[in-house]
């Protein structure tokens, strides 16, 4: 059983990891994403480790102490997504619509030929900024 709590400790870990490597790929960069599911995952493992194992062992105890340190890392950038953190920009208190930024955004096939809808919608909303995808 503990082996297999290591190497589920050692996937955390890796997954934590990861995304403090500046290398591209799309799969490490992709470990910057599933911060939360990250975070579940390694209380999940923490209260099996504790359910499961000898508290008093060193290694039940390094294994344990690895995934609570991914878990804070994981929180840590969590945290500055959530209320508990402070704004950085501060929501305006002095609004006029003459200063107001309008944006459409159109996700367009390639093979999409009905670009009069677009205009329309364009026409209808006028935003300052149309972005087509």
């Amino acid at each position: 059983m503990l082996s297999v709590l290591i190497i589920c400790t050692a996937i955390i870990v890796l997954v934590t990891l990861l995304p403090l490597s500046r290398h591209p790929h799309w799969v490490i960069r992709g470990m910057d994403f599933p911060r939360l599911q990250i975070a579940i995952v390694s209380v999940v493992l923490l209260v099996v480790d504790a359910v499961l194992l000898d508290i008093q062992s060193i290694s039940t105890l390094a294994v344990m102490g690895a995934t609570l340190l991914c878990l804070v890392w994981q929180l840590w950038w969590i945290l500055l997504y959530t209320v508990l953190w402070p704004k950085e920009v501060k929501s305006a208190s002095d609004i006029h619509p003459k200063r107001q930024l309008s944006i459409l955004t159109s996700n367009v096939l390639t093979p999409n030929r009905n670009a009069d809808a677009l205009i329309q919608l364009a026409r209808k909303y006028k935003p300052v900024v149309l972005v087509t995808l």
